[in-house]
C-alpha cells in the first residue's frame, strides 16, 4: 500500500526533478539560483502580506515571526524546485548549456 502525502507539509512533498550528477560550477550555480529563487519568494509572500491588521496581528513578534515563516517556506519551495524559477536560471546561465544550445544548426 503507498504512502500517504501530507498536503499541507511541504517537506513530504516529492521531489520529482530527476537530474543527472552535476560538477562543481553547476552545483554552485543551482545552489545559487535556488538561494536567488528563495529570496524572491520570500520578498513576494512579504509584500503580499504588507498590509497591517489588527493591533495583535501588527504587533513586533508577529512580524518577526511570519517573516521567518516566509523565508523558511521560501527556502522550502526553491529547495523543491515548485516554481522553477532556480531550474530557468541555470538553463539561462549554464555554460556548458549554453555553447551546446549555440552550436545546434538551426531549422531555418
Amino acid at each position: 500500500m503507498p504512502e500517504a502525502v501530507e498536503i499541507m507539509n511541504v517537506n513530504t512533498l516529492p521531489n520529482v526533478s530527476a537530474k543527472p550528477p552535476e560538477t562543481a560550477p553547476q552545483a554552485r550555480l543551482r545552489q545559487a539560483a535556488q538561494h536567488f529563487e528563495a529570496f524572491w519568494v520570500a520578498q513576494v509572500l512579504k509584500e503580499g502580506r504588507s498590509k497591517e491588521g489588527t493591533f495583535i496581528e501588527g504587533s513586533m513578534a508577529s512580524r518577526m515571526y511570519r517573516d521567518m515563516l516566509d523565508e523558511t517556506l521560501a527556502d522550502k519551495l526553491a529547495e523543491r524546485g515548485v516554481l522553477g524559477l532556480a531550474e530557468l536560471i541555470v538553463r539561462q546561465l549554464d555554460p556548458a548549456k549554453t555553447s551546446a544550445s549555440s552550436e545546434a544548426p538551426s531549422k531555418e
